[in-house]
């Protein structure tokens, strides 16, 4: 079934096609109250520009890891405050595997487990070593608005 701007699923139900039809999609937390749905639910945004004042949209990214590897998915912004955030989302490659909120050093000094599991979890999806892995560069497929090229940066 082709992806249109009726599509409503399940965030951890993206796929490489939906972010290829609709590069942003957004919380659908208004549809929320439906008794087939909850707040992971999300639906295609138009157009391929992230607007100001939003949160917590999804916008397709490409990765890159340190030997080059290029992988699909997604990171998470805000626009909503002075500050534009850029967070973490998943790497979808033959599954939905979350990216870690901060790094290995980070999370086992902070006792942040579930940012050390998100890690392991998604080296091991990749079947690659850490190093192999991270820090992987982003590139995000939409250009945020009053902006002329998109963001970069790296989740290490």
């Amino acid at each position: 079934m082709p992806t249109t701007l009726d599509t409503r699923k399940p965030v951890d139900d993206l796929s490489l096609e939906d972010l290829d039809c609709f590069p942003i999609w957004e919380f659908a937390m208004d549809e929320a109250h439906r008794a087939d749905r909850d707040e992971t639910w999300v639906r295609p945004v138009p157009g391929e520009r992230v607007r100001k004042s939003g949160y917590s949209k999804i916008v397709a990214t490409q990765f890159q890891s340190p030997l080059g590897r290029i992988l699909q998915g997604f990171m998470v912004v805000a626009t909503a405050g002075t500050n534009i955030e850029i967070r973490p989302g998943a790497i979808i490659s033959g599954r939905y595997s979350v990216l870690p909120m901060v790094s290995r050093e980070i999370a086992e000094r902070e006792g942040c487990t579930w940012s050390v599991e998100d890690r392991d979890r998604l080296v091991d999806a990749l079947n690659a070593g850490e190093v192999e892995v991270f820090p992987l560069k982003y590139r995000l497929k939409a250009v945020i608005s009053g902006e002329t090229l998109p963001r970069t940066g790296v989740v290490e």
